[in-house]
């Protein structure tokens, strides 16, 4: 299916491109390194073709944006307004709905992939698995929501096409440079897809099916590797004239549903939460699956058009009980109890978030402790210093002048002198009286917390030039995520940029934010940047603190 769906995708982007063609190079070099390479070969091109299209897509997107024509106030409005997007129209119960919800089950229960499940094996244990598919859900909602907003910007531009006029309409509205972009890009897509089936179903062929076969356990590790390496060469060239021979995604996209969710998801699903059943009673269940499925598509599915493999999944969990509990089962089988490691786990969490709340309570029990521990160095109080005198100085150039302005410089200049003059002012104040450690953390939380937003409040009520302004509030959002910790910088930030979003989105012009697309594309990669240096950065931390404790 993804050899067929890259294949059409080229020829659109690239007319003079046979799609026979392009599917017949795109599968061969496929085949070549995941059969030459393995694993490792699949890795490393799947990393490279993850790069390849995280970047090439929010562009498509920009490109499609540019195209409407119209402010983000426009499209909002545009799409409110119509029909197809009001909940009266969306959730008007009839069988197309059904079939739908239907439809939309079945590939939610079907992502559990094999080659997914094969990520699971391949870390070092639970902790890294989940840390791994957190990341890349994550990765994974960022992408597809761009691949949502160019449908949306497509619909927009042109909301009466239908079906393929949809995709050349896009492939029109980018440059022609970009096409071929565009085009590696969906070959990067589905080649990352397919490696990873390819390598999987080799792997499966040979280690897991094969070696149950009896007598054939014995088999050598160079053998195994030999025959996988057949193995991946010829379901590759099977996949490749099946992809030529049928070349409708729909036809393959049911294909591939009705033989994979109601046979192999029921007892997946049942073993993760810790079922262990017999042989005798999963192929019971598969074989009622099968009969399901293959029922439902001669006599309901033409009358209806209602996908059956989810109601046959849930079929084929019904017989797996029903084959446990009626006949009998050898000893050791049924319903398994978390294992030490799980256990483990679940106490790592209960004890960290009895921890954070802890630490939370005390926090607010010892204001001055907490006050206290907010104190930044000499240093940085002083590189403050030259930060806000740099700043204000500029703004008072660039910004209209008036009464107002002028006392709102001085009494940025005077905070800008107190920090400079810090390291001398407390040298001074140990001969006469301390100053309270949590007096200076204080005036510091109140500096960066609440200066530091009122003052982009205040640039953006008076906005003389966009781009110093969208500058400053990425140096000065940037500077908050870094001084502060980061539960209290990423809350301010988040509210200083809900506050200034709306007069961007509402008073902005279409060509303005055109040109200052670049300075929010960096503004998001420095505040990811800066966010993951100080998780890497706690962590390091905490693990010190353990190991001295």
């Amino acid at each position: 299916m993804q050899i067929t769906a890259m294949s059409k995708a080229i020829t659109m982007c690239i007319d003079t491109v046979d799609p026979k063609l392009a599917a017949i190079i795109s599968t061969l070099v496929l085949v070549f390194y995941s059969t030459f390479g393995g694993v490792r070969a699949v890795t490393f091109a799947d990393v490279l073709q993850f790069i390849t299209f995280t970047v090439i897509i929010p562009l498509l997107a920009w490109f499609m944006f540019l195209k409407t024509g119209k402010s983000t106030v426009e499209i909002i409005s545009f799409v409110q307004e119509h029909t197809r997007f009001q909940c009266s129209s969306l959730f008007h119960c009839n069988k197309k709905l059904i079939s739908m919800l239907f439809l939309i089950l079945s590939f939610l229960i079907g992502r559990m992939y094999p080659s997914i499940i094969q990520r699971v094996y391949m870390a070092s244990g639970p902790l890294q698995a989940r840390k791994v598919f957190t990341y890349v859900t994550i990765c994974s909602a960022i992408i597809w929501g761009f691949i949502l907003l160019v449908g949306v910007f497509a619909f927009v531009g042109a909301p009466d096409l239908v079906g393929a006029g949809i995709w050349i309409y896009i492939v029109n509205s980018i440059p022609p440079l970009f096409k071929a972009f565009l085009a590696i890009s969906l070959l990067a897509m589905a080649m990352s897809t397919a490696d990873s089936n390819l390598n999987t179903s080799a792997v499966m062929s040979i280690h897991d099916i094969l070696e149950h076969i009896r007598g054939s356990k014995g088999i050598a590790q160079v053998n195994q590797l030999r025959l996988a390496k057949w193995a991946t060469l010829v379901i590759g060239l099977s996949s490749m004239v099946l992809a030529l021979y049928c070349s409708d995604l729909l036809i393959l996209m049911y294909w591939a549903l009705n033989c994979y969710v109601p046979i192999v998801i029921a007892p997946f699903i049942l073993a993760i939460f810790g079922f262990r059943g017999s042989s005798r009673t999963a192929l019971i269940g598969m074989a009622v699956g099968a009969l399901a499925i293959l029922a439902w598509n001669k006599w309901v599915e033409p009358s209806t058009g209602i996908d059956g493999s989810f109601l046959a999944m849930m079929a084929n969990a019904l017989a797996m009980m029903a084959a446990h509990y009626l006949f009998k089962q050898p000893e050791g089988l049924g319903w398994e109890k978390p294992d030490n490691e799980f256990q483990q786990m679940q106490q790592a969490d209960a004890r960290q978030k009895s921890e954070q709340k802890e630490t939370i309570k005390n926090g607010w029990a010892n204001k001055k402790c907490t006050l206290a521990k907010l104190v930044p160095s000499h240093a940085t109080i002083v590189s403050m210093g030259f930060y806000l005198s740099i700043t204000s100085l500029l703004a008072y150039f660039i910004a209209p002048h008036d009464a107002h302005h002028d006392c709102w410089l001085i009494l940025q200049l005077f905070g800008s002198a107190c920090c400079l003059g810090y390291p001398f002012l407390c040298d001074l104040s140990k001969k006469i009286r301390s100053i309270s450690s949590w007096l200076v953390g204080l005036c510091w939380l109140v500096g960066v917390a609440l200066y530091l937003p009122l003052n982009l409040l205040q640039h953006w009520s008076n906005l003389a030039d966009p781009i110093f302004s969208l500058s400053l509030y990425l140096t000065h959002c940037a500077l908050i995520l870094w001084l502060l910790p980061l539960y209290m910088g990423v809350m301010v930030v988040a509210t200083t940029s809900l506050v200034v979003v709306y007069p961007i989105v509402i008073g902005w012009s279409f060509t303005l934010l055109s040109s200052l697309f670049p300075l929010f594309v960096a503004s998001l990669l420095l505040f990811t940047i800066i966010i993951c240096s100080k998780l890497k950065i706690n962590r390091c931390i905490s693990q010190m603190g353990y190991l001295k404790d």
